[in-house]
């Protein structure tokens, strides 16, 4: 697809704002192209991160365990090098503590980055159910 090739020549660049604006582009022709929601969510993430001092955020996060800005960027990170669970029990617990706004806030992001996995993995089929349970 031509905005899938903008977005991944943008990416090369490290011109993130483009990339994501190609992705919107494709999706907005073609709405259930799962590649170009996979790639949207990535650019999305790379774009939340930027910048960040990942090791500062995680330490601010077990200083600050209620600060939901700083829960959520260190989520980000965890998932963003792997660590998976980490980023979602962390998230998970929040859902828990929160209600109204917040509470949405954080299960959006939630699902956000159950979408960078594979559905069928393990973690994020466990980290689902979290959900569905704290929210029912």
């Amino acid at each position: 697809e031509p905005e899938e090739d903008e977005a991944l020549a943008a990416l090369d660049q490290g011109d993130y704002a483009t990339a994501e604006a190609a992705y919107k582009k494709l999706l907005a022709r073609k709405p259930n192209d799962n590649f170009a929601k996979l790639g949207l969510s990535q650019v999305q993430l790379l774009i939340r991160t930027e910048g960040l001092d990942g090791q500062k955020i995680m330490e601010d996060a077990i200083k600050n365990p209620d600060d939901i800005t700083v829960q959520l960027q260190c989520a980000d990170i965890e998932v963003m090098s792997g660590y998976l669970e980490p980023g979602f029990e962390r998230l998970l617990r929040l859902v828990q503590i929160l209600d109204g706004d917040e509470q949405k806030l954080v299960k959006d992001r939630l699902l956000e980055l159950f979408a960078l996995v594979d559905p069928a993995d393990p973690r994020v089929i466990k980290a689902r159910t979290q959900l569905a349970n704290a929210l029912f």
